[in-house]
């Protein structure tokens, strides 16, 4: 071989080995060759995971060999069409864009079963009921001629219990205690009275009436702790308080007194906050008082008082009282009208339901570290936080909204419309991933929370009878009439006061 041909020989090897080296130093940095462009790109990744698995993948309408879940790599930057498919499942479809070195994630994707028939779980004509909190049971009320019968329901286990029968002709309302091993029952009786008792669950014989403790108490709510501790409004005198019931004691002690009538109340680790009604001003107070003392301690327990007399004990003294509690503090003042605290709200926010006008208020408190009492006003029906209380989902009739919350500064909170429809809303609750809303009109809707490009709206059950069961009317956070059970696939709806279940996904 001559030496000239041997130097082009030589050449074009180092050519091509300068050449593949580049490109496979491109290859390794993430680089692809654009053809249509000719161009280099760095390329993104895009991650799709669904429930359930096994979907197909369209990307601009082209079948992938991948399938869910799955994490496709060497995309070039761009708007992508993205569409998972699955046998008797709804589509899902959206745009994403692909960044360059950068992976789109697009995960708990719900392909929702298509043509889901409802059916029956509990054949029973259910009055009233109340979840779990384990998401397995529910306790029911049933209608059985003059007197309403409680009865227990386990969804796995599909067992059905009896457990007392109450004289009451309407049900107000019904709480479970915190180790829920108790239930608190307001009912009214024939005559119109109301009447409060607690249930032992494990022994539904043993009943505890409370209106002996005070026969004009009002709004009795749990202690958030202990199964041994109520609390209570009444009047002392000319004057309204609010109460702690000890059940082991069997004693009762003021923790508010007020002139005027206490509207609702709501504790939040060290304060109390409550409204009262401001007659002179035409207006609703909120205050709170700031606890001192742990109202379960020994050196609150022996100023209790039995408050059947209806009257201060001489042996408390002015001081004695105020050593439990701070002055008052007035936080804001509120419209004339009818309100509750929306319990299981964020530390340091208020959540207040003005059900009369639909109006929800969001209020942080003023403190140390913050200058002035923070309000937000929103046009709402009801409203649910989300287990790490950093969203909350909130509605009227007609639009369906999530809050994302700035606790450190509650008017820069970002709220989102999730959508408008043409029917009422009935009801609306997170899905268990909190990742999609489940709504009851005359239809029952899943939709979708991601708000890249369109949203996925599913029609789960075209039309509902509006003879749905009574959910607490009386109280703007009734039970729901749609719940999930433990199983996340499994959504109950409640119509013609029959429970039913439906397989979703």
């Amino acid at each position: 071989m001559k030496l000239g041909t041997r130097y082009i020989i030589l050449f074009i090897f180092f050519t091509t080995f300068l050449i593949s080296s580049v490109i496979l130093l491109k290859y390794a940095s993430g680089y692809r060759y654009n053809f249509k462009k000719n161009i280099w790109q760095k390329t993104g990744v895009l991650i799709l995971e669904s429930n359930p698995k096994g979907a197909d993948i369209f990307l601009n309408g082209e079948l992938q060999k991948e399938k869910t879940p799955a994490k496709i790599m060497n995309l070039f930057p761009g708007n992508y069409s993205v569409k998972l498919q699955k046998s008797n499942s709804f589509d899902w479809q959206k745009k994403l864009t692909i960044n360059p070195n950068l992976t789109t994630f697009t995960k708990d994707i719900i392909l929702f079963k298509k043509n889901s028939t409802p059916a029956l779980s509990l054949d029973q004509d259910i009055e009233y009921f109340k979840l779990f909190s384990n998401e397995k049971k529910i306790i029911y009320f049933i209608k059985d001629k003059t007197k309403l019968d409680l009865w227990f329901f386990n969804f796995e286990t599909k067992e059905e219990k009896f457990l007392n029968s109450f004289a009451f002709t309407k049900i107000n309302n019904f709480s479970f205690s915190p180790s829920e091993k108790n239930v608190l029952v307001e009912g009214n009786d024939n005559l119109g009275k109301t009447n409060y008792l607690i249930l032992n669950l494990e022994k539904p014989e043993e009943i505890v009436f409370l209106n002996e403790f005070a026969p004009n108490i009002q709004n009795i709510k749990w202690d958030l702790k202990s199964d041994k501790i109520l609390y209570g409004t009444t009047k002392i005198k000319n004057e309204s308080a609010l109460i702690q019931i000890n059940l082991k004691d069997k004693k009762t002690i003021p923790i508010i007194l007020s002139t005027t009538d206490i509207l609702d109340y709501y504790f939040d680790k060290k304060f109390i906050y409550y409204l009262t009604l401001n007659l002179e001003n035409k207006n609703v107070d909120l205050k709170s008082i700031n606890l001192k003392t742990n109202l379960e301690s020994k050196t609150i327990y022996e100023l209790h008082i039995p408050l059947v007399h209806h009257s201060l004990d001489k042996k408390i003294s002015e001081n004695d009282f105020n050593s439990l509690i701070e002055i008052e503090k007035k936080i804001t003042q509120l419209p004339l009208s009818s309100y509750f605290f929306i319990s299981s709200s964020p530390t340091g926010i208020l959540t207040i339901l003005d059900k009369k006008n639909q109006l929800l208020y969001l209020i942080s408190p003023q403190f140390k570290i913050q200058p002035e009492t923070q309000k937000i006003i929103l046009e709402a029906k009801d409203a649910t936080w989300s287990k790490d209380q950093k969203k909350m989902l909130y509605y009227n009739d007609l639009e369906l909204w999530i809050c994302y919350l700035n606790q450190e500064k509650l008017k820069e909170s970002y709220h989102e419309l999730l959508g408008r429809w043409s029917q009422k809303i009935s009801k609306a609750i997170w899905h268990p991933q909190e990742n999609y809303i489940i709504i009851s009109s005359d239809s029952i809707k899943a939709i979708e929370i991601d708000g890249r490009d369109q949203r996925n709206v599913t029609q789960l059950l075209e039309s509902i009878p509006s003879a749905f069961v009574k959910t607490m009317a009386d109280k703007p956070t009734g039970e729901k009439n749609l719940f999930f059970s433990s199983k996340n696939k499994i959504l109950y709806f409640i119509k013609d006061k029959k429970l039913y279940e439906m397989k979703i996904y």
